[in-house]
């Protein structure tokens, strides 16, 4: 009777990679960010965690509260979409990701494609995820599966726009929360991504950002019955977050910081 064969490196790295967002955001942080170094942090686990909770349909649509700083575009907008590609193996999936400004959008979007078309990614994933030939834009990272990340401001809008998945990354840019104006526009513009599902049956939807008025994304997601994370910088033990995941914020003194390692009491 023939040996069983043992699984590579390889197989065993898509495995582990495939079962935990955190360990692939862990790994291949430094494909974008060579230059910083990527610290172990329980909310970035949660972040990742939730990402995937949503993806695999254990939740609907999640808002995340947290302040600037922490990554959360990085987890949620740019490796969360590449792990649902290749790990994950949905190469076709489609994303609509909005933010307040074009810069952002496109800032994202580059660091996006980056990580899926690095040497490191197309080793292990090249099989699913192939750069569509002559997809040269900014804006719309396209594979041969017919998947995409297209990438839209607040002002562009989102008409025409249908994908699989919505994610929305700080739509109100922080000088403009006392603009009714402003509020209005966004407000409009969430009500506006909430038809833009490929499948009227469920479409998930992220929305990140830090919250800066009643009546901003985070606000209109509270009101339409988001599930919400919520990651103050500085703990309240009165609101301690809890998920239907079974998180709950794991610091128990008032006050206690959220990354102290990064984000000590002078950076503050």
């Amino acid at each position: 009777m023939a040996a069983a064969r043992l699984p590579t490196l390889a197989e065993l790295r898509k495995e582990r990679y495939r079962r935990s967002l955190y360990a692939f955001a862990r790994d291949f942080w430094r494909v974008i960010e060579p230059a910083v170094e990527f610290k172990e942090a329980l909310h970035l686990e949660a972040l990742c965690d939730h990402f995937q909770a949503v993806v695999e349909g254990r939740i609907g649509e999640l808002n995340v509260e947290i302040g600037p700083g922490y990554a959360k575009s990085m987890i949620m907008s740019v490796i969360g979409p590449a792990w649902v590609w290749g790990p994950h193996g949905r190469p076709g999936f489609r994303f609509i990701t909005t933010t307040a400004s074009y810069s952002l959008t496109i800032r994202d979007s580059l660091k996006f494609k980056a990580l899926v078309y690095s040497h490191e990614y197309q080793e292990l994933w090249g099989h699913l995820v192939r750069p569509m030939p002559g997809n040269n834009k900014q804006d719309v990272i396209e594979n041969t599966a017919r998947g995409f990340r297209n990438s839209v401001s607040v002002k562009s809008g989102v008409t025409g726009k249908r994908g699989h998945m919505a994610i929305s990354d700080d739509t109100l840019d922080a000088t403009d929360a006392l603009s009714e104006a402003k509020r209005a526009e966004v407000a409009a513009h969430m009500s506006a991504l909430s038809t833009r599902s490929l499948d009227p049956k469920r479409f998930p939807w992220i929305n990140i950002g830090q919250r800066l008025h009643e009546q901003d994304a985070g606000g209109w997601c509270r009101t339409h019955k988001f599930e919400t994370l919520c990651l103050p910088t500085e703990f309240d033990p009165a609101r301690r977050c809890t998920t239907s995941i079974g998180f709950t914020d794991w610091r128990t003194q008032k006050g206690e910081l959220l990354f102290p390692v990064l984000y000590g009491p002078v950076q503050l």
